[in-house]
């Protein structure tokens, strides 16, 4: 039956106790003793990571966060509230993947496995999300075109966001206000940056985005 057991859980290691219980027509302690203390098995979650990185992508990391943090720093108790942070992202129409789904049966000397973390080709909306300290700024949807582009970018999402921002901030507008968002095509082409700079709006420095780090990683901001 150890043997067995070892075949099974090798063949398929997100096998579960219930299955190998009705596999074998064994009862739970019988699974659990032969697991955890013949096979000296546990089971455990992979470790899911957005993407992997090299150690000079990892220092550069650390480096953008620390000089944002001396921007903070420097700019006194009102300065994270200046900070608007933004980017897109899919509103799935099925629940996500708990970590439940991810747990696997690894030996005890064994280091849980690290898993890229995507998302299922199912039918999905895009929405573009902008927040700061104070709370929830905008949630813009995409509409009329299936990918995010620097046009409706510049010329849809952020004049809607800024009007937000504005209408908050009656006394202030725009003054002081620093734009958090990756380095995706859309908010990194020439019309988007003029657009901030004629809004005399900064960006916040950052890391290269994913889709620069793993080509096969992509969001809804591909073009």
């Amino acid at each position: 039956m150890v043997e067995k057991i070892r075949l099974i859980v090798e063949y398929d290691p997100g096998v579960t106790k219930g299955q190998i219980m009705e596999q074998l027509k064994i009862g739970s302690g019988s699974v659990l003793e032969i697991l955890h203390n013949k096979l000296k098995m546990h089971w455990v979650c992979h470790r899911i990571v957005p993407h992997f990185l090299t150690q000079e992508q990892k220092q550069h990391r650390v480096d953008i966060c620390r000089q944002n943090l001396d921007m903070i720093r420097k700019g006194g108790n009102r300065s994270p509230s200046t900070i608007i942070t933004g980017d897109e992202t899919y509103v799935h129409f099925y629940d996500t993947p708990t970590h439940r789904e991810a747990k696997i049966w690894i030996y005890e000397d064994d280091t849980p496995p690290d898993i890229v973390k995507k998302e299922r080709t199912v039918r999905k909306l895009c929405y573009a999300v902008f927040f700061r300290s104070t709370g929830l700024v905008a949630a813009v949807k995409l509409e009329g075109q299936k990918t995010v582009t620097a046009k409706w970018y510049s010329e849809v999402c952020l004049p809607r966001v800024f009007e937000k921002v504005s209408n908050d901030r009656p006394n202030t507008g725009l003054r002081n206000i620093i734009l958090h968002h990756d380095n995706a095509r859309p908010h990194s082409a020439g019309v988007t940056a003029q657009y901030l700079k004629d809004m005399k709006v900064r960006i916040m420095p950052r890391p290269p985005t994913v889709q620069t780090l793993s080509p096969a990683i992509s969001g809804c901001s591909t073009n």
